[in-house]
């Protein structure tokens, strides 16, 4: 599940923070994009890296599903 929402971001010229082959994502994120994926996702605050730019954590389990990360990369 992790390497979809992966694949999906940098498919869409996202930014990832750290490369990470775990069931953990790091993205970086402007305020822009920030913004609008808060619109679609409930997020807890990342880390601040500068003035414009936020890294993200995502993490997918066992019990994630294929169409909760199917609506994830539908927003992104």
């Amino acid at each position: 599940m992790a390497d979809q929402i992966r694949m999906a971001l940098t498919e869409k010229d996202c930014c990832l923070a750290a490369d990470s082959p775990t069931n953990q994502i790091f993205l970086s994120l402007n305020e822009a994009q920030l913004a609008r994926l808060s619109e679609h996702v409930v997020m807890g605050f990342g880390e601040k890296h500068g003035e414009d730019e936020t890294v993200m954590h995502i993490a997918t389990s066992w019990t994630t599903q294929e169409a909760d990360v199917a609506r994830l990369i539908a927003v992104l």
